[in-house]
């Protein structure tokens, strides 16, 4: 074992965690937007969870990309491999469909489905 590969390891329970993390908050966000109602969310957002709209919504759209995916549940997450700033690349609206399936190991999108925005 060389001294790279524990400090390896430890950043890859790190990016499982940060990736577990994003997530639980683009899920609670997703609760949340519906809760607080139409025209309170980016406030609420900014003045009460201190985040900007943009952070906020790149959460929610790693959240419901896995959700669409069937991949939330973190056992299967796991073996997909995938870090943070991969997942918010995947998520982005600008991402190919074929790519992000090719990434998560997943058929292509059928009947025009599509990434929320």
């Amino acid at each position: 074992m060389t001294a790279l590969e524990p400090a390896d390891l430890i950043a890859s329970y790190l990016d499982d965690a940060m990736v577990a993390d994003i997530i639980a908050i683009g899920r609670r966000l997703v609760e949340v937007k519906e809760r607080v109602g139409h025209g309170r969310y980016e406030t609420f957002v900014r003045d009460r969870l201190g985040f900007s709209v943009s952070s906020a919504l790149r959460f929610v759209r790693a959240y419901q990309m896995l959700e669409s995916a069937k991949l939330t549940d973190l056992r299967l997450l796991e073996t997909v491999q995938i870090d943070c700033s991969a997942l918010y690349l995947l998520s982005s609206p600008a991402t190919p469909e074929q790519v992000r399936a090719a990434r998560l190991k997943l058929p292509l999108p059928v009947n025009g489905f599509a990434m929320p925005r």
